[in-house]
């Protein structure tokens, strides 16, 4: 029977592909994880497969990131080497494996300004300076000129100088009343080291051996000579002794629970001496007080009967000679260091060494500020 028309068979299927004909999908398989983006017009880009092998050559890369090693340690090494030399930074100095420089300012009480003087001081703190700033990792330096009378000239003197501030005050009180005024303005804001210095060393040559012994611990040194004392008398040698009544006063106030003739202590001339942020805060801010009331009494007042004026009370010899014991530092031991020894032992008071405060800020008196 034949079939029908709407039911004739359908064609015979196309013979399969011989397998010996390689296929053109084959041949090119589809990358893997293929990303496709359109264009702005609409025509599809395609990037790369991540599978796919770079085109870069492999030496070249492994050269790149030799580069790129180096190029990190260098940075390193640099990094290091500066904080290794960086002296205001104590977080530098740790990460370089060294303490903290310690800072130091360098007071001085002044009052001359002719260019002789100015070019006078000019050299006598560079040469201040210069036992501190050999080793920038141990000090950070600064200088405080305390200018007494008119300041005309501040300018001139941060200029020819170098110092942070210079700071006008009026003309009284001798030296003590500078160290005074720096001590009662900055009591929290100390450096950790303080030189107070007049604009030249009353004695050089021993200036010159103590100066070298000062040490980052050093509590209090003084830049003139030792003697031993009982009490107000000083004894200068067999059958020379000389009494200046107002140590006693001064004793008192800073040692009340110890009598003045109890034991025989140090005093030191010059008015020139070393004291750490320490030493000076173991006294109240009201006990300085006190002995500037006394040095810078108004005119007329009783203690001018004992001599001198205003500006160079005999007062001002009494404080002169009890910096040791303000500071806490007179020991009989320092009487026998007297004018030079090469022994910091003998002839400072140390401290235990505390962190660094960093920077500080120098206020009171009227302040014309350097660079």
């Amino acid at each position: 029977m034949t079939a029908p028309a709407d039911h004739a068979a359908s064609p015979p299927s196309a013979p399969a592909a011989s397998s010996s004909v390689p296929s053109s999908r084959s041949a090119s398989p589809s990358p893997k994880y293929a990303v496709h983006l359109h264009s702005p017009k609409g025509r599809r880009l395609s990037l790369p497969s991540l599978s796919q092998p770079s085109s870069a050559p492999r030496p070249l890369q492994r050269l790149t990131r030799k580069l790129l090693l180096l190029l990190a340690l260098a940075l390193l090494a640099s990094f290091a080497l500066y904080a290794r030399h960086q002296t205001h930074s104590p977080f530098l100095a740790r990460l370089a494996g060294r303490p903290a420089p310690r800072t130091l300012d360098i007071v001085v009480a002044y009052y001359d300004l002719s260019p002789e003087g100015v070019s006078h001081l000019q050299s006598h703190l560079a040469n201040l300076r210069s036992y501190f700033e050999e080793d920038k990792t141990e000090w950070e330096v600064s200088a405080i000129i305390y200018q007494k009378g008119d300041v005309p000239g501040a300018g001139v003197l941060l200029r020819e100088t170098g110092a942070k501030a210079v700071v006008g005050l009026e003309n009284v009180g001798r030296e003590g009343g500078t160290y005074l005024h720096h001590i009662i303005d900055n009591y929290n804001h100390l450096a950790d080291l303080t030189l107070f210095v007049q604009h030249h060393l009353g004695w050089e040559k021993v200036a010159a051996h103590r100066l070298p012994q000062i040490q980052r611990n050093t509590g209090f040194i003084s830049l003139g000579p030792y003697y031993n004392a009982t009490c107000e008398t000083e004894h200068r040698s067999p059958g020379d002794d000389f009494t200046i009544p107002r140590i006693r006063d001064i004793w008192e106030e800073f040692h009340p629970t110890e009598p003045c003739e109890s034991n025989l202590r140090a005093i030191t001339w010059a008015g020139q001496f070393a004291a750490s942020r320490s030493r000076i805060r173991m006294n109240s801010v009201e006990k300085y007080e006190w002995v500037m009331g006394l040095l810078e009494a108004p005119k007329g007042d009783a203690i001018y009967k004992e001599g001198g004026t205003r500006n160079a009370p005999w007062f001002g010899h009494s404080l002169e000679r009890s910096w040791p014991a303000i500071m806490h530092c007179s020991e009989p031991r320092l009487g026998l260091c007297r004018y030079t020894t090469d022994d910091p032992a003998l002839c400072a008071c140390a401290d235990e060494e505390e962190e660094s405060q960093g920077s500080r800020l120098i206020r009171g008196g009227r302040a014309w500020w350097g660079a």
